[in-house]
């Protein structure tokens, strides 16, 4: 009752609020219309006065309006504001200032505009005395307000009366409004929270009257029958959904058991997928290993020009051959989601032109023209998989050179942006029909069977190619139309490297490894190889004593181990399929012997295995092996893996300090040229612009260093001497000066068994230097000029 009462009043309040602020201005109004005609009238009448400045005249006017009680005072004002005439009703000297302050205030504000304006409980009202549109004067009206009062307190009376019953009447109604509204209400909220705490929706509320109270009753109640039907329905559903979720469950746990069998099945057919490749692997790549090795050391040999060309050709075919192989291993990997990536810095220009360099011959042969442009915004390095991406354009342009008979071929490299590189290879070949290209990424595709019996291949190296780019989070593409050559095209996300990663990059290109030598020594390595088809046996062999090993043979890991007891060697290539004990198990017994044996010093293990599947590097790790090297391996390949375990060994006899051989200059630069022309002309043939790059580069280093040379010989410093002599060495070789490298090996041997250099030797090899930069710097002149 009191909200409604509250209510009630504040509405009541609030319209009787506005009510008397109308009235109140309709009285002010009022006022204004009492006054404004009689000051109207006193205006006309005051213009002859004022016209003929007759004060008694204007004086008897105003007084004229004394019988209006409220008027106080009037004023005649002339055109400059002075008091021509004045009534006031009761004089006052103060009162008259005031009112002439008022008067004049509003002059100024209005001064030709009829003005009316309440100020201290007064009424004041200024009007204009014109004449032929000129004004004479002004007359000016003072109201006590005494009948605006009177108007105003009987007004409020009235409403306070009003109010007051209203009042009254809200509250005899309020006092109703239990009985007619909120019993209903009350009995209703009674009953929902009834049904709410029992769930009990057969109940239902009464109605007591037929108005909107009645009709919320009514929908309450059916809103409590259309939930008791709903709940009965639920009831049946509920039950009908445990039945069906019981069959559900035993139709599940049968797929379930179903979806095993084909699991294991599943499983059973990926072991034996791995087995098959791990078999195809090893049954394949051991004759292989056989083949390709026998064909390096028949090639060797003395020959003649034909059967020279037949041992080239047989070993071209069993490259090819082994190259499928490798591909067929690597798609394996990528479909089981175990080919990892690296994440590690690397010389972009530095890995294209080694790759470019691997396809001189071909290009040569073909009588191609390959060109190579690459954006100069490139960073000095970036961070990524170098292998793998030099896999990709390897592939790429070995494709762009086998389908290419004539013409041109582009490697490109252009910058997308800080962190994305954009690669092409583009070709003038027989290029790709557009129905075609859809297909070509496919695993086994070529564009037809004719390109396969062509060009052959397996088609598995553009699906390679484009997993290993999806893996790097890169995309790739195609653009070609038949006979007008094709260009293949990926973008990689590349971040370019730190400059504390370029200049450790920097450093490795200086301290890079030579191509084939082992470690200098004053005498041979003994290895064991552990090794059961002769065929291998004798391959392996042959290799290692061209390397100036000696080599014990064991055919099989027990042999291996009583070897391993009786002698010592400094390295064990261990075959990891081999008959009574194998490779791992040999090497287990090995590395257990080591545990007992105080004294036997940790040996390293090399695997020697033809299986190149998916796990079987991590296999021969675990088994406690050192190093991996799978068949066919080549000789570059073996000294890679051998070098680091061979760095450093100790001699197992005395030897004599006898110093390396030594190089006949005069002799020498008699009977040969300073360059190697062989290779100058393939890199010119490769790439002209490549040319003079790698002479300068040369030029400007070698300069340097021969520096750096000259201060480490005057402080016979040879750990100096051997680093700057062996960079030399190798730098030098790329370029073709091969005497002034065959002199810095000599001086970096002197210096590893740390042998006094003499000075005629060095002064030997500052003249050699001499004459190799001045056929170098005729070389660039020769070939700027052409």
């Amino acid at each position: 009752m009191a909200l409604f009462l509250l209510m009630g009043g504040s509405v009541l309040l609030v319209s009787e609020s506005f009510f008397i602020s109308h009235e109140l201005r309709r009285l002010h109004y009022d006022l204004e219309n009492q006054l404004t005609p009689v000051a109207q009238l006193l205006a006309f009448q005051s213009r002859a006065a004022l016209t003929f400045e007759d004060q008694l005249s204007g004086q008897e006017l105003l007084r004229s309006i004394s019988h209006h009680s409220s008027i106080i005072a009037a004023y005649c004002y002339t055109a400059d504001s002075h008091v021509f005439a004045m009534y006031q009703k009761t004089p006052s000297p103060s009162q008259q200032l005031a009112h002439l302050a008022i008067a004049k205030k509003a002059i100024k504000n209005n001064p030709l505009a009829h003005d009316f304006q309440l100020v201290n409980g007064e009424a004041h009202i200024l009007h204009p005395i014109t004449i032929d549109d000129g004004v004479l004067g002004r007359i000016h009206l003072v109201d006590d307000l005494s009948s605006f009062d009177r108007s105003v307190q009987e007004f409020l009376w009235l409403s306070v009366m009003v109010v007051t019953a209203s009042l009254f009447l809200a509250f005899l109604l309020a006092a109703q409004l239990p009985k007619i509204i909120a019993a209903p209400i009350l009995s209703l909220k009674q009953l929902m929270m009834r049904v709410s705490r029992e769930r009990s929706y057969h109940l239902r509320a009464y109605k007591y009257h037929n108005d909107e109270l009645g009709e919320l009753v009514e929908g309450f109640n059916t809103m409590l029958h259309e939930v008791e039907q709903r709940d009965r329905a639920l009831a049946g559903y509920n039950e009908r959904l445990e039945q069906d979720v019981t069959r559900r469950t035993q139709q599940l746990r049968h797929s379930i058991q179903a979806l095993e069998i084909e699991r294991d099945r599943a499983e059973a057919a990926n072991r034996a997928k791995s087995a098959f490749l791990a078999a195809m692997s090893h049954e394949i790549r051991t004759p292989m290993n056989g083949v390709l090795g026998m064909l390096s050391l028949l090639r060797n040999t003395h020959l003649s020009g034909q059967q020279q060309r037949y041992a080239q050709m047989a070993h071209h075919s069993a490259e090819t051959l082994l190259a499928i192989i490798n591909d067929i291993l690597d798609f394996s990997k990528i479909e089981a989601g175990q080919l990892h990536l690296e994440k590690i810095p690397f010389d972009l220009r530095h890995l294209l032109e080694e790759t470019v360099l691997l396809f001189a011959e071909p290009i040569e042969h073909k009588g191609l023209h390959l060109h190579c442009d690459s954006d100069p915004g490139l960073a000095p390095a970036y961070h990524g998989d170098p292998t793998r991406l030099r896999q990709i354009l390897f592939n790429l342009l070995g494709n762009a050179i086998k389908f290419t008979e004539h013409g041109d071929i582009y490697v490109l490299i252009k910058r997308l942006d800080e962190h994305y590189l954009n690669f092409r290879v583009e070709d003038s070949g027989i290029g790709i029909p557009k129905e075609k290209q859809a297909h070509i990424f496919n695993a086994f595709t070529q564009a037809d069977t004719s390109t396969t019996r062509q060009y052959g291949g397996t088609g598995l190296g553009l699906t390679i190619c484009k997993q290993l780019i999806h893996l790097m989070g890169g995309e790739m593409g195609v653009h070609s139309q038949p006979g007008e050559g094709a260009t293949f095209w990926f973008t990689l996300p590349l971040s370019p490297a730190s400059a504390e990663a370029q200049e450790l990059l920097e450093q490795q290109a200086q301290n890079t490894l030579p191509p084939l030598e082992l470690p200098a020594r004053q005498v041979a390595y003994h290895i064991l190889l552990a090794e059961d088809n002769p065929v291998n046996q004798e391959v392996a062999k042959a290799e290692l004593e061209s390397l100036g090993c000696h080599v014990s043979i064991a055919q099989n890991g027990r042999e291996a181990f009583d070897l391993y007891q009786k002698k010592q060697f400094e390295l064990i290539l261990m075959d990891c399929e081999m008959p009574e004990l194998d490779g791992f198990q040999a090497t287990e017994v090995i590395r257990r012997y080591e545990q007992q044996q105080v004294k036997k010093p940790h040996i390293p293990i090399i695997a020697l295995t033809a299986n190149a599947v998916i796990g079987s590097q991590q296999a021969c790790m675990q088994a406690g092996m050192d190093g991996y090297l799978s068949k066919p391996f080549t000789r570059e390949q073996l000294l890679d893996i051998l070098r680091p375990w061979l760095n450093n060994p100790q001699p197992m006899n005395a030897a004599s300090n006898t110093p390396p051989d030594t190089v006949d200059i005069e002799q020498a630069m008699s009977e040969q040229d300073m360059l190697e022309q062989k290779k100058i002309d393939k890199l010119r043939r490769l790439q002209p612009q490549m040319l003079d790059k790698i002479i300068h580069l040369y030029l400007q280093h070698s300069s340097e260093q021969m520096l750096s040379l000259e201060t480490a010989f005057a402080e016979q410093d040879h750990e100096q001497l051997g680093r700057i002599s062996h960079s030399l060495k190798s730098a030098s070789l790329n370029v073709g000066a091969v005497l002034f490298s065959k002199l810095c090996k000599a001086v970096e041997l002197h210096s590893k068994q740390e042998l006094p250099l003499e000075e005629d030797r060095f002064l030997e090899l500052k003249k050699v230097y001499q004459a190799t930069v001045v056929a170098l710097k005729d070389t660039l002149e020769h070939h700027q000029s052409g």
